[in-house]
């Protein structure tokens, strides 16, 4: 079973949910979640479960320009 996320969803006025927001709501830190993100290397099955698992749920986008 899926456990929820303690991200409050927001409001179209309001900003989209960051790296900085699943880094904290994962309990990863930044560097862990780009590596993620990035599909590199060097982060444990867990870790990277976790952080997609918390991204799906926000409907989190990559920004393609950063």
């Amino acid at each position: 079973m899926l456990e929820t996320f303690p991200i409050q969803r927001r409001t179209l006025l309001e900003a989209a949910v960051d790296i900085r927001d699943i880094a904290a709501a994962s309990g990863y830190g930044v560097g862990t979640v780009s590596r993620v993100i990035n599909d590199q290397p060097n982060v444990s099955d867990r870790a990277r479960e976790r952080i997609l698992a918390v991204m799906a749920e926000c409907g989190y986008e990559p920004n393609s320009n950063a």
